[in-house]
């Protein structure tokens, strides 16, 4: 078909690149430090002022953008209180934001051995074993995050998305199949069964799940990936004229 999965750099062959892409692909890495119940909360029932404060401090900066501000702040917590998962976490992600996937593992590694339970840790870990090009690895993550947690729909998301760079269609399908009956507005997973069914020659399949993809980039106001949503049903058109589903535009 030429297209390509949205785990690759373009989302067709004869598309150009665009950089926002890989934003999409995967469930976005999850941040510890964004949520004040998560973090700030837990971070507070067994720690002295100085580490809670440059923790504080780290998240306002995380928020700004500048990642390494952010994680020369959290290092300096670490000093402090070596012993906090939360906080290998976040700055994990900050160094994963910088594109520096070896200190992002290290870290999510050095959380989930002070937290084994850590859901989110062993989500964000496969992201970046799939940065590394580990996707086995990736997939021992995505699985031990759902053994965790049933319902993780970014896990089975991810998974699914591995399992189809891998050529394992049946298995990424039934991952995202369980990830959009567990949140049904989940625009990427949508996109990415599109990819799968589009390659297994399902095109009238394919185009539904770009059409749901479409409507629900377009719901929550993501027009970059609506568009480019549009502009794949717009190539399978080209290829496949004789689908008439295929007539029907996405308003």
């Amino acid at each position: 078909m030429g297209l390509a999965s949205l785990g690759g750099n373009q989302l067709a062959a004869d598309k150009k690149s665009s950089k926002q892409r890989n934003k999409l692909l995967p469930a976005a890495l999850i941040v510890l430090a964004g949520s004040a119940a998560i973090a700030v909360a837990a971070l507070h029932r067994s720690s002295g002022p100085s580490a809670d404060k440059l923790v504080v401090w780290a998240q306002e900066r995380y928020h700004q953008q500048d990642y390494s501000a952010a994680i020369a702040t959290w290092t300096q917590a670490i000093e402090l209180r070596p012993d906090r998962a939360a906080t290998y976490f976040d700055r994990g992600v900050a160094y994963a934001e910088l594109g520096d996937f070896e200190r992002a593992l290290a870290d999510f590694d050095a959380a989930l051995d002070l937290n084994p339970q850590l859901v989110f840790a062993y989500n964000n870990r496969g992201l970046v074993h799939r940065q590394l090009g580990q996707p086995e690895a990736a997939i021992v993550d995505f699985t031990a995050a759902i053994e965790r947690n049933v319902n993780d729909v970014f896990a089975y998301s991810n998974r699914g998305l591995i399992y189809q760079e891998l050529g394992q269609m049946s298995l990424a399908l039934a991952d995202f199949d369980r990830a959009i009956a567990l949140q049904p507005d989940y625009a990427e997973a949508y996109y990415n069964r599109g990819i799968a069914l589009a390659e297994l020659g399902d095109i009238d399949g394919a185009v539904d799940d770009f059409r749901r993809a479409a409507e629900r980039f377009q719901q929550r106001g993501d027009t970059i990936f609506f568009e480019e949503t549009v502009e794949i049903i717009r190539l399978l058109r080209e290829r496949f004229p004789d689908k008439q589903q295929l007539e029907v535009s996405v308003e």
